[in-house]
């Protein structure tokens, strides 16, 4: 039997009778045990930041010898943002990660003392008629952290700055 079951038991018969006739050493272990108890109560209930993805710029555009208009994600947390929080992605879409634009590591960090980090989707002008591409983020689960289930992914488009070719057939 658990000292907690063992207590609860002692209260219950000792619950109608005055307090001062349990024994001091029994009135202190239960205090001791109650204390503990919470103690460990507190530290299963420590709340987990949930951490949600939007595209807060969705729109990105290759650059024709310009300088490329980027897309940006943002990932947000709530609760504690006392110490880092490293968030997790999965990348997906028609868009090829390191060649249609710069390198996703599939990372983010989320600093101590900020609740939001962007992620910066900057395309890559390759010089071929593709049409326009996404970029999909989905955050990935952890023990760190609760994902939105609602606010699990999100996506940009780059569009594509060449002109499609157009071929005609002459009879």
């Amino acid at each position: 039997m658990r000292l907690a079951e063992w207590l609860i038991g002692l209260r219950q018969r000792f619950s109608r009778r005055s307090t001062s006739r349990v024994p001091a050493r029994l009135r202190r272990r239960k205090s001791q045990c109650y204390r503990t108890h919470q103690s460990e109560l507190l530290e299963d209930r420590t709340l987990l930041s949930i951490v949600s993805i939007i595209a807060t710029d969705a729109n990105a555009e290759e650059s024709n010898g310009q300088i490329s208009d980027p897309g940006t994600f943002q990932v947000r947390r709530t609760a504690s943002v006392a110490a880092d929080l490293t968030v997790n992605y999965t990348i997906a879409g028609s868009a090829t990660n390191e060649t249609d634009y710069v390198r996703l590591g599939g990372t983010v960090v989320i600093a101590a003392g900020g609740s939001s980090a962007d992620i910066v989707v900057t395309p890559i002008d390759d010089m071929e008629s593709e049409g326009n591409e996404t970029v999909i983020l989905t955050l990935s689960t952890s023990s760190a952290y609760t994902v939105d289930v609602d606010k699990n992914k999100s996506t940009v488009i780059i569009a594509d700055d060449e002109s499609p070719v157009e071929v005609s057939l002459l009879a």
